[in-house]
């Protein structure tokens, strides 16, 4: 059976449509593969409900980021390597319900004590990184960060609003529809991607 797809991404102009799920990295398609569907949209809008997944992953495509104006909205879990991705935003919203957290990044490992310490050095390589990384985008303390990395910190809406983790607190309910949307909204045989697609168009506004 084929890998499942922890990603869908849409293209128009110069912007990209992006859904992170599933376990990132992990399985099916790479990072890279996902920036290179994305390719050069200098406009970024993701929507995230994922638990996590690779740790480099996560790094990858935060840094494959930059430099784009990119919006981030949580719509359900964010957990360890997606927060990550989140950060990258220029502007992150989080729904009212939905939960954040992090971790340090975590290795499994066999073989010969030389590659368990080379997995080591990567660990502290990469735990650092996310320490200056998560400290830069919120402006605690290095050692408010630290506490948080230290085990499995989960966060509210509210808490990582107040954490400076995200910007904007969005409403569970939909917002309501009329004329064309509405239309759009209950085309016949219409599926879940193609449906995320064009509430998303809706929310972005007029392409230019």
């Amino acid at each position: 059976l084929p890998a499942p797809q922890w990603f869908a991404v849409h293209r128009i102009d110069s912007k990209a449509i992006v859904r992170i799920d599933g376990e990132i990295g992990l399985t099916g398609a790479t990072a890279g593969e996902l920036l290179a569907v994305i390719g050069d949209a200098a406009e970024v809008y993701i929507t995230i409900n994922s638990i996590g997944g690779d740790s480099n992953a996560g790094i990858e495509i935060h840094d494959g980021l930059a430099g784009r104006n990119v919006t981030v909205e949580i719509i359900g879990h964010c957990y360890s390597a997606a927060t990550t991705i989140a950060l990258a935003g220029s502007e992150i919203k989080m729904r009212r319900d939905a939960v954040l957290m992090i971790h340090k990044a975590q290795l499994f490992v066999f073989g010969s004590a030389e590659f368990l310490d080379c997995g080591a050095r990567l660990l502290r390589r990469l735990n650092a990184r996310l320490h200056r990384l998560i400290a830069l985008r919120t402006g605690q303390p290095a050692a408010v960060v630290a506490d948080w990395l230290s085990r499995d910190s989960y966060f509210s809406a509210d808490e990582a609003m107040a954490a400076g983790l995200v910007h904007v607190i969005t409403e569970v309910g939909p917002a309501p529809q009329t004329g064309a949307e509405a239309e759009s909204a209950s085309m016949p045989g219409q599926t879940e991607d193609e449906a995320l697609f064009y509430s998303l168009l809706r929310a972005m506004g007029p392409i230019n």
